[in-house]
């Protein structure tokens, strides 16, 4: 039996099945089937509708008609130096749901909404910021802190697809004196050969997919988590990796700095800008911040990990369910 109902229709396209958008929709599902609120299965019994991004134009008519309201969660939108001259052709749906349709935008750092005013201009609708959390039964510290070990083990997952995810990282790595005490772990699809080859270093060991339950005890087993992207909004490795009690080691791009809060020891000068380059991520600057991290290292893991619980599912879950009840109340 249901503790209670929001009438709330949550659409799930094909960019929900992978990557972040997949990781958030799960957690957001979750979130709300353990605290038994029932989600309506169809627009029929729906208030309002909730999307990713984008959905089809069609649903998106048949919910205006009946006037249901339309919450976007926008995270970032493509760009030009990142997706070629056609990065405005590949925002265009997105674009017009922000422009034309949505009631309400959710962005899930205040860098996605900096970085989508400068792309597609202010909204027009209502906004609110929820950062995105995980589920704290699956990554959450280890009861007995790690221990120090002769050699030092890192940490790094995601879907590689761009060279500056791997290049910046190695090369700050690649600086450490010989013999190096440390091994890098690499978890996620790497969809390129030449990508691969970045890799090839002494010290990496690719280990390739692992569900959200093994990276999680990967995670418990790291010193350290080592992160580089450029640009990313609200990178869900990033949250998983600090709700597990790991430090971060990440350049200061994109939304990353909002999500370490206190725990800035890890976080690598970059030039302050909405829309970073490769130029702008210094290998050096990230292997100095890793020296320091490590230096201080057992003083670091427990100020991650009385954080831990700021980035759980609660903080999350409750905002959308606030949000989704007052909008539900609104069109009654």
């Amino acid at each position: 039996m249901s503790k209670h109902r929001l009438a709330v229709f949550i659409h799930q396209g094909s960019d929900s099945k992978v990557g972040g958008p997949h990781s958030f929709l799960t957690n957001f599902q979750t979130y709300f089937s353990r605290k038994q609120i029932t989600l309506a299965n169809s627009l029929d019994e729906a208030k309002v509708l909730f999307i990713s991004v984008s959905c089809p134009m069609a649903l998106l008519c048949k919910a205006k008609m009946r006037r249901l309201k339309i919450v976007q969660l926008l995270d970032c939108l493509h760009y030009r130096s990142r997706n070629g001259r056609f990065w405005c052709w590949k925002n265009k749906k997105a674009w017009m749901i922000y422009r034309f349709f949505a009631d309400h935008v959710v962005f899930q750092t205040h860098y996605a909404h900096q970085q989508v005013i400068l792309l597609a201009g202010k909204p027009r609708s209502s906004f609110s910021v929820i950062p995105n959390a995980t589920d704290e039964q699956v990554f959450h510290p280890e009861e007995t802190p790690r221990q120090a070990q002769s050699t030092y083990r890192f940490l790094t997952s995601g879907s590689y697809r761009h060279i500056d995810m791997i290049r910046p990282l190695v090369q700050a790595l690649d600086l450490f004196a010989q013999p190096r005490n440390f091994t890098l772990d690499v978890i996620g699809p790497i969809e390129d050969d030449a990508l691969i080859k970045e890799w090839q270093r002494p010290y990496v060991r690719l280990l390739g997919k692992k569900s959200a339950n093994e990276i999680a005890s990967e995670l418990r087993q790291s010193d350290l988590y080592l992160f580089c992207a450029l640009n990313s909004a609200c990178p869900n490795v990033i949250v998983e990796a600090l709700a597990s009690g790991v430090p971060v080691v990440s350049f200061d791009s994109g939304g990353v700095r909002e999500l370490m809060g206190r725990d800035l020891a890890g976080l690598v000068e970059a030039p302050n800008k909405i829309l970073q380059t490769e130029s702008d991520l210094s290998p050096a600057a990230y292997h100095r911040t890793i020296l320091a991290v490590l230096a201080d290292l057992t003083r670091q893991r427990e100020i991650v990990r009385m954080s831990a619980p700021l980035h759980y599912l609660a903080g999350m879950g409750e905002a959308y369910e606030s949000l989704f009840q007052s909008l539900c109340e609104s069109t009654s």
